[in-house]
C-alpha cells in the first residue's frame, strides 16, 4: 500500500472532539509546515455546543434518504451571527462513563459525575483544546475539496457572515469572498450528526405534506415542552439510545401515554415508563385518518405528531467531486466507502 509522502501542509476539516485531538497530534509530531482546522462554528466543541433556542424551521425532507441532498443550514441570531443546528438536546447527559470518553493524560475534573451533563462535556473539550485555537479558523465553512493535477487538495472555504448567508452562499464582497488554499493531505473530522435519515413509508410523504410539522427529526427536539400543546397521538420511530431517551423523556415530562415504534430489541439500557407503548415496526400511515398501520395489523389512531429517531445519513456536501466519481465516497449515506481503497490512495500519490 502506498501513501502520499512529502506532506508539509495539512488541513483539518472539523473544530470538534476528533478535530482538535487531530490538530494537537500533528502539531507534536513537528513535522509540517502548516496545519490548520475549519471549523464552521463560532468555537471548539463540535456538536455540544447547545444553542438554548428551540427552532424547527430546518428544511426536513419528508422521506430524507438522499445523502445529497443538502437542505442543512444555520439560523441567524444576531449580525454576522449563526448557529449551525446540532442533535444536542436540553436535557442531555452522556450514556457514557467519562473514562472512557478522556483524552490521553487530560482527564475529567475531579468529582464529575459518572455520566456528565452536556455542559460539562463542552467545558472538558474547550479546556482540552485551548491550546491549539490558534491553529483553528472559527466561523469557516468548507463548501468544496477537490484534488489538483499536480495531486495536491484544493479547499475552498467561506465566512460565516451575513453576507454569505451564514456561509451557505457565495459572496463577491471582500473580505468574505471565497478563498481557495491547497494542502498535501486531508483530514475529514465534520462527524455525521447533520443530515437527518427518515426512511419513506407508504403515505408519510402525503401525511407530511397535508399537515405541516407534523413530521420531525429528533436534531430539531430539544425540550417535551415542544409537545405540549398536541392533543393527539404522538409516536416515536426508533429504538436505540436517542428514541428510548426522547421516549422517556415525553412520556414522563407530558405524564401521557407515548408510542415507540421499534424494528428489533434495544441492547442499550433505557429509563422505563408505564406510559411507554413498545410497537411494532410502522407499516404505513393514512393522510386523510392519521391512522399508523404497523407491520403487526395493529392501527394507532389520530396520530398527530411522527417523531424520527432513525439517525443521520452520512453526508459530505464539500467532497462533491469525489462523490461523482466512478468511486464515491458517499454512495447511499449509510457508511463512508473506499477508505481502504488501495487504487485511490495509488492515484493520490
Amino acid at each position: 500500500m502506498s501513501f502520499i509522502k512529502n506532506v508539509k501542509r495539512v488541513a483539518v476539516i472539523g473544530g470538534g472532539p476528533c478535530g482538535v485531538a487531530t490538530v494537537k497530534a500533528l502539531l507534536k509530531e513537528k513535522s509540517f509546515d502548516k496545519v490548520v482546522a475549519f471549523e464552521r462554528r463560532q468555537n471548539t466543541g463540535g456538536l455540544w455546543n447547545y444553542y438554548n433556542e428551540e427552532y424547527d424551521d430546518q428544511k426536513l425532507a419528508v422521506p430524507s434518504v438522499d445523502p445529497h441532498n443538502n437542505l442543512q443550514t444555520p439560523f441567524k441570531v444576531s449580525k454576522d451571527k449563526y448557529v449551525w443546528p446540532s442533535a444536542i438536546y436540553e436535557l442531555l447527559d452522556t450514556n457514557v462513563p467519562h473514562k472512557i470518553m478522556e483524552y490521553h493524560d487530560f482527564h475529567f475534573p475531579k468529582g464529575s459525575p459518572i455520566f456528565p451533563l452536556k455542559s460539562s462535556v463542552l467545558e472538558y473539550i474547550q479546556a482540552y483544546s485551548k491550546e491549539v485555537e490558534d491553529n483553528v479558523q472559527f466561523n469557516t465553512n468548507v463548501v468544496d475539496v477537490s484534488l489538483t493535477p499536480e495531486s495536491k487538495y484544493s479547499i475552498t472555504y467561506r465566512n460565516v457572515v451575513d453576507s454569505t448567508e451564514g456561509g451557505v452562499k457565495k459572496s463577491e464582497e471582500e473580505p468574505h469572498s471565497d478563498k481557495v488554499e491547497e494542502f498535501d493531505a486531508v483530514l475529514i473530522a465534520a462527524g455525521h450528526y447533520d443530515q437527518p435519515f427518515v426512511p419513506d413509508r407508504p403515505g408519510l410523504k402525503e401525511y407530511s405534506e397535508k399537515y405541516p410539522g407534523s413530521v420531525s427529526h429528533a436534531k430539531s427536539y430539544k425540550h417535551p415542552r415542544q409537545f405540549k400543546n398536541v392533543e393527539g397521538n404522538i409516536l416515536i420511530i426508533g429504538n436505540s439510545a436517542s428514541g428510548s431517551d426522547l421516549a422517556y423523556q415525553l412520556a414522563t415530562g407530558l405524564q401521557r401515554p407515548i408510542y415507540k415504534s421499534a424494528r428489533s430489541k434495544s441492547q442499550l439500557p433505557a429509563g422505563s415508563s408505564e406510559f411507554i407503548k413498545t410497537v411494532a415496526d410502522v407499516e404505513s400511515v393514512d393522510p386523510e385518518t392519521k391512522d399508523v398501520k404497523l407491520v403487526d395489523g395493529t392501527v394507532i389512531p389520530n396520530v398527530e405528531r411522527i417523531l424520527y429517531a432513525t439517525g443521520y445519513l452520512r453526508h459530505f456536501p464539500f467532497l462533491k467531486s469525489f462523490n461523482e466519481s466512478k468511486t464515491p465516497f458517499i454512495t447511499n449515506g449509510s457508511r463512508v466507502e473506499r477508505l481502504n481503497d488501495d487504487r485511490r490512495r495509488t492515484k493520490i500519490d
